[in-house]
């Protein structure tokens, strides 16, 4: 599993109950990510609000996959929008 710094978690499967066993000081590294709602300004655009996201890779394909938008759509200032965060 990486980590969102980029870090490899490695992990034991518990295989009756179907998941992962981590020992105490493996799951206090992990940090939760949120959903949020934000506000777009002017001169925001996919990509700038993608490098906000708390991902190292796709980025803005994921931004596009949680808004239902196209990569090359224009947003426009007020419109909301959900990026994930730490």
């Amino acid at each position: 599993m990486n980590l969102n710094d980029g870090r490899q978690l490695s992990y034991e499967w518990d295989t009756a109950r179907g998941k992962a066993i981590l020992t105490a000081a493996e799951a206090a590294v992990l940090k939760p990510l949120r959903v949020r709602v934000v506000t777009v300004k002017k001169g925001d655009s996919i990509e700038t609000l993608a490098d906000r996201m708390a991902f190292e890779r796709y980025r803005t394909e994921r931004i596009c996959v949680l808004n239902g938008l196209e990569t090359n759509a224009k947003l426009v200032a007020g419109q909301r929008v959900k990026i994930v965060t730490e």
